[in-house]
């Protein structure tokens, strides 16, 4: 029996290219109708059709003739949480969300065969409000400490590697410089983080994680259809109060901008310590009631002129926080079994470059393609 041309497929890819039906049907030489046709099912593109859609959109054309619908997050309809939700083109949020399918279904074909850690401890928090007060944010935070396996107020040494070892999956992908991260916690599985590879900033990158685990606590049951502008910009900011009360507890904060002071030569010794962007320490500073608002005020416009804004001093001192489950899974699949990855090609039928921008590293690309298919054991991440 022939296979039918599956018309998800082809949206699925399309919204992941960033691609419009318009686009598609100017490089096919084809009306928008036509490209529309096939995504609604109404008809069924021609072989030369396939072929070219193939090369437009990176796959071969066996893509769109397997049987695994996209699988996750549907665009438009699930929630997923972006930095500057309100003001991000469908476009983007489209592709975003497509790339968060082909990472669930990259993890549900790996959770069979290997063991992630837990993350059940996590749904102590219902995440079905919008009107927490900074209070509940600080406890909620020091909550999150707990569960990271931080047991007191110092700086985390690294926040990914703590996030991913209470379960969250978390992955970098580059989709686009307005695009910092996003988050999705599925109404049944574990939830997702993804972080943007384009910046260029480590102390952005943790903020921004702990930004996406405020959503998570916090927000994980809120539904957009309930979000107005101005909502989105409410949660949007309690997320950050999230992740600054994550990052700098305000006890033992306090009293290290004390001993180190509040001059600007000063910040980059509480970056270094706590590593965050000097940014974010006069943000806590002022929210903490350590300096006034004419003293931030001070600080921002000194920042501002230095080109601080554009590009901070001291990265140095703050390492890059990588995903790395997913890399070590692969590695350890491939120790038991050398046909794994040929098995995720096929079922995933996407480029390796694609592939490994999904897991953080090359695992893909450098392997040879193997047709032996053994039966993979399972195998545990510790």
């Amino acid at each position: 029996m022939r296979p039918e041309f599956s018309r998800e497929r082809l949206t699925a890819i399309r919204e992941a290219r960033g691609l419009t039906m318009a686009e598609i049907g100017r490089r096919l030489g084809v009306s928008p109708t036509a490209v529309q046709s096939w995504e609604t099912g109404k008809a069924a593109p021609t072989v030369l059709n396939v072929n070219e859609l193939g090369q437009i959109l990176g796959v071969s054309s066996r893509y769109f003739f397997q049987n695994d619908s996209p699988r996750g997050p549907v665009p438009g309809k699930d929630l997923i949480f972006f930095r500057s939700l309100a003001d991000l083109p469908a476009k983007l949020k489209k592709q975003a969300t497509r790339r968060v399918q082909w990472l669930q279904q990259i993890f549900s074909l790996i959770e069979e065969h290997v063991d992630f850690p837990d993350h059940k401890a996590w749904e102590e928090f219902d995440g079905t409000r919008i009107d927490y007060s900074k209070r509940e944010i600080e406890v909620m935070a020091a909550q999150a400490r707990r569960i990271l396996g931080l047991n007191n107020e110092s700086p985390i040494l690294n926040l990914v590697d703590s996030i991913e070892k209470s379960g969250i999956v978390v992955a970098q992908m580059a989709i686009a410089n307005t695009v910092d991260a996003f988050s999705y916690w599925p109404k049944e599985g574990r939830p997702y983080i993804l972080l943007d590879s384009i910046k260029d900033s480590p102390g952005r990158l943790r903020f921004n994680a702990a930004h996406e685990l405020g959503h998570m606590v916090l927000h994980r049951q809120v539904r957009e259809k309930d979000l107005n502008r101005k909502l989105f910009r409410e949660i949007e900011r309690q997320a950050d109060m999230f992740a600054a009360s994550l990052l700098m507890p305000s006890e033992t904060f306090a009293e290290r901008v004390q001993y180190f002071g509040t001059r600007l030569e000063d910040l980059m010794d509480l970056k270094r310590e706590w590593r965050v962007s000097m940014m974010a320490v006069v943000h806590r500073m002022k929210d903490l009631e350590l300096i006034g608002s004419l003293e931030a005020q001070g600080l921002y416009k000194k920042m501002s002129r230095m080109g601080f804004r554009r590009s901070e001093p001291g990265d140095e001192y703050v390492p890059y926080e990588e995903p790395s489950f997913l890399p070590q899974a692969f590695d350890l699949l491939e120790s038991s079994n050398k046909a794994f990855k040929e098995f995720i090609r096929i079922k995933m039928g996407l480029p390796d470059s694609d592939l490994d921008s999904l897991i953080g590293a090359k695992v893909f690309q450098k392997t040879e393609r193997i047709t032996q298919n053994r039966g993979p054991n399972v195998v545990d991440l510790f």
